[in-house]
């Protein structure tokens, strides 16, 4: 009679010998969640700016005379592989290449204008006292882990059309500006944008910790902290950090639609 073959080790089966696979509560798994959430926020702080930057210098107009001296010295054409490429190929050295576009152009003081600045803090403002003064439909979201269901008030598409109406007004018809002031300003511009977010960021990991926004009916608040605190700041740490004596103004929903949507239109 023919020897039955032995059944193979079932993983799961701790008798088997067999060792279990990782898993959410493993040892192996745990510590490399905690390096990805080390190593991760501190690449994505430190490269994202530079690359956004890169990218715009990449396609800056070399020819564009109206800025002397230009931004950059290399006019790639918005070829965001090319520079790769002259740095493979050693058509340039890595630091002749930062030299000449980024570099050159966060040296040359175009970062620090003021035009750019004081444009970015009264398109903040504006759209601020556009929240408030727009009329609007007051919904309630979704139920959060906590069960707390924020109100949001539905202004943004009257605060986008004001918004628009006002910038071609300010331009064409009362000549404040130029209507190119955006263009010309992009470098400073971005700039500006990742400076507030950082201070934004900052200012939320803080909130979090000393005032987070407790559910008027459920009395509980949204937050979840890690024992990282750069993973606390680059996931966040509230999940609706809200402003105002009612707690009405939501910040995460004002960055992302009122500064980021409109100001992309």
């Amino acid at each position: 009679m023919a020897n039955n073959p032995s059944p193979l080790p079932i993983p799961d089966d701790p008798s088997s010998g067999a060792p279990p696979p990782p898993g959410p509560k493993s040892e192996e798994y745990q510590e490399s969640k905690a390096a990805i959430e080390l190593i991760f926020p501190v690449v994505a702080l430190v490269v994202v700016p530079i690359f956004v930057m890169s990218l715009w210098s990449v396609c800056a107009p070399l020819e564009d005379l109206t800025f002397q001296p230009p931004f950059v010295l290399i006019d790639y054409k918005c070829n965001i592989l090319q520079p790769l490429i002259d740095v493979i190929s050693q058509k340039y050295s890595l630091s002749y290449l930062w030299n000449h576009t980024l570099g050159h152009a966060l040296s040359s003081g175009y970062w620090f204008s003021p035009t750019a600045w004081i444009s970015y803090s009264i398109y903040i403002f504006v759209q601020f006292i556009l929240y408030y003064i727009l009329p609007g439909e007051t919904v309630l979201g979704q139920s959060t882990p906590e069960g707390n269901r924020w109100k949001y008030k539905m202004n943004g598409l009257f605060a986008s059309i004001v918004s628009l109406s006002m910038y071609i007004v300010g331009a064409y018809y009362f000549k404040l500006y130029k209507a190119s002031i955006i263009i010309d300003n992009l470098f400073p511009l971005l700039g500006c944008a990742q400076a507030f977010g950082i201070f934004l960021t900052v200012f939320c990991y803080f909130k979090a910790w000393f005032a987070p926004s407790i559910g008027p009916e459920t009395h509980r608040a949204d937050v979840k902290f890690t024992n990282n605190v750069l993973a606390d700041l680059y996931k966040g740490v509230e999940l609706n950090p809200r402003l105002g004596f009612n707690q009405e103004f939501d910040i995460k929903t004002f960055v992302i639609v009122r500064i980021g949507m409109i100001g992309w239109a």
